[in-house]
């Protein structure tokens, strides 16, 4: 999770604005890889 870490760093720590990007990245991402192993 060091790519969250640096997304706040880069946002000031905005972490509503962090929270908000690792949210809809894991949303989109992590079912993808979930059916590509199926």
């Amino acid at each position: 999770m060091a790519c969250v870490t640096a997304i706040v760093q880069l946002y000031g720590g905005s972490a509503s604005v962090a929270s908000d990007a690792a949210a809809t990245t894991f949303t989109l991402v992590f079912p993808a890889q979930q059916r590509r192993s199926d």
